[in-house]
């Protein structure tokens, strides 16, 4: 039986800078730089919670994998930005879409556990005027505005 080599960040080279995703649905960019995305749910919320990177690298399977959970039914999303260390301008992209499908079908955003300097990256956006933000998980639980049928 022949064993697969999963590709590590070393293997990216220069020339061939494509991004690719690993069995533990980490996105290695073009740098080297990682994305995690963990999926919980809590008191019928579900928390998505963001380690790393976002980057346009990852944005778009990041966009994949938050759309697909709306698809699925989820109308309360917490998007916990406690571990996330950046956030470009294509990672603001994608929690606008999310939030916009969400309030196609009643559904609500809520930000949580932001770390001084991604916040700041939101309010200079001004994101923050736009999306309620909580300093934890339970917080974000009561931010939210509609009760939904259980």
């Amino acid at each position: 039986m022949r064993t697969q080599r999963i590709r590590t960040a070393s293997d990216i080279s220069r020339t061939n800078a494509v991004p690719y995703y690993s069995r533990r649905r980490r996105c290695v960019s073009e740098r080297g730089q990682r994305m995690k995305l963990t999926m919980d749910k809590m008191d019928g919320m579900l928390i998505a919670c963001l380690q790393g990177v976002v980057n346009s690298a990852n944005a778009e399977q990041l966009e994949a994998e938050l759309a697909a959970q709306v698809d699925k039914g989820e109308r309360r999303v917490v998007l916990d930005l406690g571990r996330l260390d950046y956030i470009s301008s294509a990672g603001l992209r994608v929690v606008l879409l999310v939030a916009k499908q969400l309030r196609q079908v009643q559904g609500e955003l809520v930000l949580c556990e932001l770390k001084p300097h991604v916040r700041e990256v939101f309010e200079i956006s001004g994101f923050l005027t736009i999306f309620p933000v909580a300093n934890s998980r339970e917080a974000a639980a009561a931010a939210f505005k509609t009760a939904l049928p259980r």
